[in-house]
């Protein structure tokens, strides 16, 4: 169902937040009484939603407003019930919570006729005030932006600085995020098994931004994802074990049982392997569009191209990455301002119309962002730090580094060669590799 809470009118969103409409919380335990928000004045629950304090409106009035919040629900109920029996999918036997049904009966009933939102407000002289990001309505559809990378390897910080220089909110292909398919921006780790090609043909012709970290911290990064997630195999439990992402990390018998052992210990190979030979082929997916190099060649001894990629399914014009940015760079206080701007450059080359706060103010955006994470919750992976061994202590066998180091030597290989010796991307993909191989080794 499409959703569009931000958008409606303030007189009703002033009402909806009256009424109390929320998410409920995602612990298994219910929330002890002292955390509930009340929504009592005077011994009168809720009384705002019949205007202040209960006593200025008539009965009629007072009606009319309830029914009015009444039917939302039922209409957003039927509407998302509707549209999981179209569908179908991996959805189909989650229910609403009251989040979505807000948003979604905001957007069936009052629409939007606004085309944009302000930006994270430029002051001028370079300075610059943060704005949280908001839905997109309806009547506006800006130039997407797909944001893929390896799990693991910042994609949380990179849609943040999305959101800052955008103004809009990131989905994600699992849409744990409940933001839906219309957004400015989706997420994913696809192909690898923890993504999903869930847009359809909404992201064709969006610009294609690839970060990468290098596989010696972003695997152990993903096995940590893992761990906050009690290893789910379902949306659902994934789902339950949002908030304890990005705040610890796993002991460090628990990392060597996931990754494994090599010689001189018992050889029990684990995950390692795998998870190395995935992150080469995830470069070479984005970068040879939609090639997988990890599957046997077809009948002719062709590669095979993905599904979504082929030029028939009409899905994506392109699967080749516009832009590689370095997560390294990104979280660096002071490279970061210039790997900011480079992310902005892709996102506007050719695209005029791009919603993007003025290049003067974007080394402020920045740092406004960066500055969050001392304010909220859960905003990046530095919330992890202190809860739980640091990353440096998350090693490989001197066995799962050559694997490593063989795979990086391969892709360094595979693109200086001289199909690619004139393309800017690939020359910015090798010489992140030939870093990550020399901290490898």
């Amino acid at each position: 169902a499409p959703e569009s809470y931000n958008s409606i009118s303030p007189r009703i969103r002033t009402m909806s937040r009256s009424v109390g409409w929320r998410t409920p919380s995602l612990d298994r335990r219910p929330s002890p009484p002292s955390r509930r928000r009340s929504r009592r004045r005077g011994g009168v629950a809720c009384p705002s939603v019949f205007g202040g304090g209960g006593g200025g409106l008539g009965r009629r009035r007072i009606l009319r407003r309830f029914l009015l919040v009444s039917s939302s629900c039922l209409v957003a109920f039927a509407c998302h019930s509707a549209t999981t029996a179209i569908n179908g999918g991996f959805f189909d036997q989650s229910l609403p919570n009251f989040r979505t049904l807000r948003r979604a009966a905001a957007s069936y009933l009052f629409g939007s006729s606004s085309a944009g939102r302000d930006l994270s407000r430029d002051k001028g002289g370079g300075d610059c005030e943060w704005l949280p990001p908001e839905k997109l309505n309806e009547t506006y559809s800006p130039p997407r932006t797909l944001l893929v990378s390896y799990p693991g390897s910042g994609k949380r910080l990179t849609w943040r600085m999305i959101e800052s220089l955008t103004g809009y909110v990131t989905g994600d292909d699992w849409n744990l995020s409940e933001e839906g398919r219309n957004v400015a921006t989706m997420k994913t780790s696809y192909p690898h098994h923890e993504g999903i090609w869930s847009w359809g043909s909404n992201m064709n012709g969006a610009v294609i931004v690839m970060v990468l970290r290098n596989p010696r911290w972003a695997i152990p990064s993903y096995q940590t994802m893992r761990h906050e997630l009690d290893y789910s195999a379902s949306w659902s439990q994934s789902y339950v074990r949002r908030p304890n992402t990005y705040t610890e990390r796993p002991d460090i018998p628990e990392w060597e049982r996931w990754r494994g052992t090599t010689w001189p210990d018992e050889e029990v190979f684990g995950l390692a392997r795998r998870e190395i030979d995935l992150w080469g082929q995830y470069v070479d997916f984005w970068m040879r569009s939609g090639v997988r190099t990890g599957d046997k060649p077809d009948a002719n001894g062709d590669p095979i191209v993905d599904y979504h990629c082929r030029p028939s399914t009409g899905e994506m014009t392109s699967c080749r990455a516009d832009v590689v940015l370095s997560f390294e760079n990104l979280f660096d206080p002071n490279r970061g301002q210039e790997e900011t701007l480079k992310l902005s450059d892709a996102l506007e080359e050719g695209r005029p119309e791009m919603p993007l706060i003025s290049r003067e103010a974007r080394g402020c955006v920045f740092a406004k962002t960066r500055e969050k994470r001392g304010t909220e919750s859960n905003w990046d992976n530095t919330a992890r730090d202190g809860n739980g061994p640091s990353t440096s202590e998350k090693r490989f066998t001197w066995l799962q580094l050559g694997w490593m180091t063989d795979m990086l030597d391969g892709l360094i290989g595979n693109y200086t060669t001289a199909e690619w010796s004139d393309d800017p991307v690939a020359a910015d993909l090798v010489g992140m590799l030939a870093g990550y191989r020399a901290e490898v080794a």
